[in-house]
């Protein structure tokens, strides 16, 4: 008797658009049909020990998101599922961004980047696409690229009324191609990898420009940030105008800026562009070095330029970051400060306050515990009973609240790059210039 659990996965045939009413809500779709297939899904997976306790659902969405929309829809229809139809399972919600004019590849590159995230949310589980729901195209690029990332823990599930069976995939063993290893490189931001492949390439225009690009993301991780926009300039020589290296430039120009507000601003938004994607790979330490940083520097934004009266930079920056709170909400209490009351709250919060405890008892604080993924996320949200997916996701939501309150802006800029790299490296192995230098050979 098989006894392993398999986490559903379920693409949904209900197709979500934005409305362009008010007065009928945000989203646009057909609830009855939701309804219809939430209900098959009840009778087949509750009961079934072959089914996990979660389940993840994708739901095909027609045109583009903002983060912040995908982010609040995802959350509305986990919210809704679950009170409604399939109480006794935790659900995990994903948006499949889709357009008319995508190709399948498109398709499956971006159903890949899905499977990267759940795979570090679930290291060591197995999944099963649940067969018979979703449309056609979707649906195949759905299994076929989870056997890509997945492997051997892929499967298939078929719902008999009140019992799931489960249809194991075996695959054989295969070096990847140099596009692929490439790819993969990039969705776990490992700029370095990524630099190393291209190091033996025939040095195209396109591939020396796709090099500046990386060695400008990875000065900008380090925060050498004139280097980064040298090494961008060299690349915008060697590329086509585009509208993601257009953003890329006044991002760079604003964080190299004379203007020390400009500046300070710019900076607080890289911290967190960095922590988005840190999040996302579950690099925890890193995220936390950098949410300590974003912090103490919004604390700082708040005493330079939230009032009129000046304060001791310099001497406050020796202090330890207790004193430098203390001394942010006198000024609050004594009126001092007038504004930026989201900023201050969220600072103060303590779902802020227990993530960086995590931090402050580990290795990178000072203490030596470890630093436990669940156990942050835990921290942050301020309970263990929700998914790390959804304490992950308010994360998210509130640095958009903050940011708001800031006047800053929240941008996909790194992810917006790792897409722009990918679609030149598939349009180079389409034409048949990536090749090993060394041996000449098409690589595919």
């Amino acid at each position: 008797m098989n006894k392993t659990s398999y986490i559903p996965i379920i693409l949904s045939s209900v197709r979500i658009q934005s409305s362009s009413h008010h007065k009928t809500g945000k989203w646009v779709y057909d609830k009855g049909k939701l309804n219809e297939e939430l209900s098959r899904l009840h009778e087949g997976l509750n009961g079934s020990a072959a089914a996990d306790d979660t389940v993840v659902l994708y739901f095909p969405f027609q045109g583009r998101l903002s983060k912040k929309d995908r982010l609040s829809l995802e959350r509305y229809l986990e919210s809704l599922i679950e009170e409604e139809i399939l109480q006794e399972k935790t659900v995990d919600v994903y948006i499949i961004q889709t357009w008319y004019s995508q190709s399948f590849t498109q398709l499956m590159e971006q159903v890949e980047k899905i499977y990267y995230r759940l795979s570090y949310l679930h290291p060591y589980e197995r999944f099963a696409v649940v067969h018979g729901f979703g449309e056609p195209t979707l649906y195949q690029a759905m299994f076929l690229s989870g056997v890509e990332v997945l492997h051997d823990r892929m499967s298939c599930m078929y719902l008999e009324s009140d019992r799931a069976i489960v249809m194991e995939t075996k695959t054989e063993p295969s070096f990847p191609s140099i596009i692929k290893q490439f790819r993969s490189f990039l969705l776990d931001y490992d700029f370095v990898g990524a630099l190393q492949l291209l190091k033996n390439m025939k040095e195209t225009p396109a591939v020396l420009g796709m090099k500046k690009i990386l060695e400008m993301l990875e000065a900008r991780v380090n925060f050498d940030l004139e280097d980064a926009l040298v090494h961008l300039s060299e690349a915008e020589k060697l590329l086509p105008s585009t509208p993601v290296l257009e953003e890329t430039k006044r991002i760079l120009v604003k964080l190299n800026s004379t203007n020390e507000k400009e500046k300070d601003l710019a900076l607080i938004e890289e911290l967190y562009r960095h922590m988005e994607f840190f999040v996302e790979i579950d690099d925890v330490s890193a995220f936390l070095v950098r949410f300590y940083r974003a912090r103490e520097a919004v604390l700082f934004f708040l005493l330079k330029y939230a009032q009129d009266s000046d304060v001791d930079l310099q001497s406050m920056k020796k202090s330890t970051i207790y004193k430098v709170v203390d001394e942010l909400e006198q000024r609050y209490e004594q009126q001092k400060i007038d504004g930026y009351y989201g900023a201050y709250f969220y600072l103060k919060s303590l779902n802020v306050a227990n993530a960086l405890q995590v931090r402050n008892k580990s290795f990178i604080g000072h203490g030596r515990d470890p630093i436990e993924n669940a156990e942050l996320w835990y921290s942050y949200y301020g309970t263990d009973n929700i998914t790390i997916a959804r304490a992950k996701r308010r994360f998210l939501l509130e640095t958009d609240l903050l940011f708001r309150d800031l006047q800053a802006e929240q941008d996909d800029n790194f992810e917006k790059l790792m897409d722009y790299l990918i679609e030149l490296s598939n349009s180079m192995e389409k034409k048949g210039r990536l090749q090993d230098e060394g041996t000449s050979v098409l690589l595919s």
